[in-house]
C-alpha cells in the first residue's frame, strides 16, 4: 500500500501543535480513529446482480463485476480520521477531519478527503447554529446508543437512506418543556443524494460536492430524553434532487425527482446494557412523462403515463451487554424492503444483515472485536412488455443470494 496519504495525515497532525498557539481561551485537541480488519469470507455467492450490494470487506467500491470474489480473505482497514477540534472562544468551536477508506482508494493508494469543517456558535443559552460540512439530524442519536460503528454503519446510513454528511446550516437546542427534556435539530442543506455521490465516485470524486443546481433539502429531528441513558426520537427529511446530464461519457440524465424520508428511533444506553431499535420509511418519486411503447418492428407510439417511484421500508434492533469491564457481547438484526415501480416493471428486494460479536477492551482507546457477518437478500423482478397486436411477454426473475463473512476488527482511537 502507498503511504504517501498517511504521510500526509500525520504531517497534518504535528505540525498543528506547532501554529495553535498559546491564545487566551483557545483550545485544540488533535485526535484519531481508525478501524483495521482482518476477514474471512466464508463461501459467498457470486456478486451477479446490480441491486443486491454486500457492505464493507464484501463490496468494491461500486464496481459491478466478480474480482472481489476472489479475495477469500485479507487484511485491511476500512476507515481512519484525523480530527482537530479547535475551541476559538466560549461561544465559538471548529472542527476539522480528514478521513482515508477501503471504498476510496486511486492507483496509489487510499484518497484522503475532508469529512468534516465546520464552525459552531453557541449563540444563546444551549442553542447553537453550525455551518459547513457537518452530519445532518439522522445518525448521530441512534449511532451513540449503538456504539460499535467499527462494525457497521446504522441502518439508514448503510441502506443509502441519506448521506452522513452534506454542506449546509444547522440549528440545535432545547425547546422549553420540562428542563430541556424535548430538543430539536432542524437543517437546510445541498442536499446531493447517494446516488449522485456514487455515480461520480466511478470517476475518482466523491463525498461532499460543490453544489451543482437550485433545489435544497430539508432535515428536521425531535428528540426526547426521559432520563440520561434513554432516548426516542422522530426525525424527517424532503428534498428535491436532479443531475446533470454530463457526469460521464455517453452523456445521460435522470429525471428530477422528489425524495421523502420519515424514522423513528428509542434507545436505552446504560452501563451495563445497552439496546435500540430504528425504522424508517423513504420514497423517492420521479416527475411523470409519458411512456413510449416499442412494437416488434421497432416503431414507437406514446402511452400512459408513468409513474415512477421507489420505497425503501427498514427496521433494525440491535443490543449489546457487558459481561464486565473487560468483554462485552454486541448482536444485531436488520430487516429491509425496496420496492421499486421503473418504467412498465415491478421490482421487490429483500435484505436481512445478521451481525454478532465479542468486544474485548484491554484499554480504554482499544477494542478488539472477533465478529460474524451474514447477508441475506431475495431479488424478485417483473416486467411486461406489451405489442401493437394485443399480446405481451412477461420477463420474470427471482434471485436469492447469501454472503457471510467472518472478521477480526480492531478499533484503535486516540
Amino acid at each position: 500500500m502507498h503511504a504517501g496519504p498517511i504521510h500526509t495525515l500525520f504531517g497534518i497532525a504535528l505540525l498543528i501543535p506547532l501554529f495553535a498557539g498559546d491564545a487566551i481561551g483557545q483550545t485544540v485537541k488533535v485526535g484519531g480513529l481508525a478501524y483495521v480488519d482482518y476477514f474471512y469470507r466464508l463461501g459467498d455467492d457470486e456478486d451477479n446482480s446490480f441491486w443486491q450490494r454486500p457492505q464493507d470487506n464484501l463490496w468494491n467500491g461500486g464496481k459491478r463485476d466478480d474480482t472481489i470474489n476472489n479475495a477469500h480473505q485479507g487484511f485491511t482497514y476500512r476507515r481512519m480520521y484525523l480530527t482537530t477540534d479547535a475551541t476559538i472562544s466560549e461561544n465559538f468551536r471548529t472542527r476539522f477531519r480528514l478521513e482515508a477508506n477501503d471504498k476510496h482508494a486511486g492507483s496509489k493508494g487510499p484518497i484522503p478527503f475532508v469529512k468534516d469543517l465546520w464552525v459552531d456558535w453557541n449563540y444563546t443559552g444551549s442553542h447553537s447554529a453550525r455551518i459547513g460540512v457537518m452530519p445532518p439530524p439522522v445518525f448521530q442519536l441512534s449511532e451513540d446508543v449503538w456504539g460499535f460503528r467499527s462494525l457497521e454503519k446504522t441502518i439508514l446510513d448503510v441502506q443509502g437512506v441519506n448521506s452522513s454528511r452534506d454542506f449546509g446550516i444547522r440549528f440545535d437546542g432545547p425547546i422549553p418543556i420540562r428542563n430541556g427534556l424535548v430538543r430539536y435539530a432542524v437543517m437546510l442543506a445541498n442536499g446531493d443524494p447517494p446516488l449522485y455521490s456514487n455515480l461520480l465516485a466511478l470517476g475518482g470524486r466523491s463525498e461532499i460536492l460543490v453544489e451543482h443546481d437550485k433545489n435544497k433539502t430539508g432535515y428536521a429531528q425531535i428528540s426526547i430524553a426521559p432520563s440520561d441513558k434513554m432516548i426516542f426520537s422522530v426525525g424527517a427529511e424532503y428534498g428535491k434532487h436532479s443531475y446533470p446530464s454530463d457526469l460521464r461519457e455517453p452523456p445521460f440524465s435522470y429525471r428530477p425527482y422528489r425524495d421523502f424520508r420519515a424514522s423513528v428511533f428509542g434507545g436505552y444506553g446504560g452501563g451495563v446494557t445497552r439496546f435500540g431499535v430504528e425504522a424508517f420509511l423513504h420514497e423517492s418519486r420521479w416527475e411523470s412523462t409519458t411512456v413510449v411503447f416499442y412494437d416488434k418492428l421497432g416503431s414507437e407510439e406514446e402511452g400512459d403515463t408513468d409513474t415512477r417511484y421507489t420505497r425503501q421500508f427498514g427496521i433494525s434492533v440491535f443490543g449489546s451487554i457487558k459481561v464486565n469491564s473487560l468483554v462485552e457481547f454486541v448482536g444485531r438484526l436488520d430487516l429491509t424492503e425496496n420496492n421499486g415501480n421503473l418504467s412498465l416493471s415491478d421490482s421487490v428486494l429483500y435484505e436481512t444483515f445478521v451481525l454478532a460479536g465479542v468486544a474485548f477492551a484491554p484499554n480504554e482507546h482499544v477494542r478488539i472485536i472477533p465478529n460474524l457477518w451474514w447477508f441475506g437478500s431475495n431479488y424478485r423482478f417483473e416486467r411486461y412488455y406489451y405489442w401493437e397486436d394485443g399480446t405481451y411477454d412477461r420477463l420474470a426473475l427471482d434471485q436469492k443470494r447469501k454472503n457471510r463473512m467472518g472478521r477480526v476488527t480492531i478499533e484503535v482511537s486516540f
